[in-house]
Order: C-alpha cells, then sequence, then structure tokens
C-alpha cells in the first residue's frame, strides 16, 4: 500500500535536479544516463541501507546512520560508473529517513518506482521537451547512455 500523501518530501532532490536540466542541459550531469542512473541508485542504496541500520537499538540514530553512510557510498558508486549528479545524494538521505516516517515505512523498496523512477521519467520529459523548444539549448541530450 503506497501512501501518496507524503510526496511532498521528495522534491529537494528534484528541484535541484531541475535547476540542473534546465540551465546547463549540455553538461555530463544533465544526460538521462546520469538522472535515472543516480537517483534510481540512491533510492536503492537508501532503502537499503535502513533496512540493514533497523537494527540499531536507537532506530532514528539507526537511520540518520543509513543515511550519512549512504551517500558516501552513493558518492563512490556514481564516481566509479561516472554518472554524477550531486541532487541524487538528497534522494540517497530520503530514502533512508523515510523509514523514520511509520506511514511510508511499508513502502520498502516501491520507494525506488514511486516516486524516484517516475520523479525522473517526468523531469525527464519536461526537460527534453523545454530544451528542444528554446534553440539555444537544443539538443538535449547530447547523449543517450
Amino acid at each position: 500500500h503506497l501512501n501518496l500523501n507524503r510526496i511532498g518530501i521528495f522534491f529537494p532532490a528534484f528541484a535541484a535536479s531541475a535547476t540542473i536540466l534546465f540551465t546547463s542541459p549540455t553538461t555530463p550531469n544533465a544526460q538521462p544516463r546520469s538522472l535515472f542512473f543516480s537517483h534510481i541508485t540512491a533510492a536503492i542504496v537508501g532503502v537499503s541501507l535502513a533496512h540493514v541500520f533497523q537494527f540499531v537499538p536507537n532506530k532514528n540514530f539507526g537511520y540518520k546512520c543509513a543515511a550519512s553512510v549512504g551517500v558516501g557510498l552513493h558518492l563512490a558508486l556514481m564516481s566509479m560508473t561516472n554518472t554524477m549528479h550531486p541532487p541524487a545524494s538528497a534522494t540517497c538521505v530520503t530514502a533512508a529517513l523515510t523509514f523514520v516516517n511509520k506511514d511510508s515505512s511499508s513502502q520498502g523498496f516501491l520507494f525506488v518506482l514511486y516516486p524516484i523512477l517516475t520523479c525522473c521519467i517526468f523531469l525527464f520529459l519536461c526537460s527534453w521537451l523545454m530544451n528542444n523548444l528554446v534553440a539555444a539549448h537544443s539538443p538535449y541530450p547530447r547523449y543517450w547512455w
């Protein structure tokens, strides 16, 4: 069961992504590969570590540890795969801390599909449309993968 009432918490990461996609669409950070890979893997890392750290006696402390460790691991993953997209670090934190909220903790790995994948698709489509309508920015994307 997905709780759609908590979607507001996810917008900071995607607002930062939108800034990159709309203001500097030719950079490697703005390409679809970086956008999708970084946000999706950030959500997977965050949720996975939240599951691991849930066994810490103080759960809130455990989830904060999961968020902190997750950002470091995810930065290393983005560096190794050359898919750097800095706003995804906020996605990793959000994924780990979502478990503090009892209403959305049952979401588990569905968090990767909704809202993360859904928001990535929506943001990419908006960026693709807007950047190709403005001559100074076209064509977008420069490369797909």
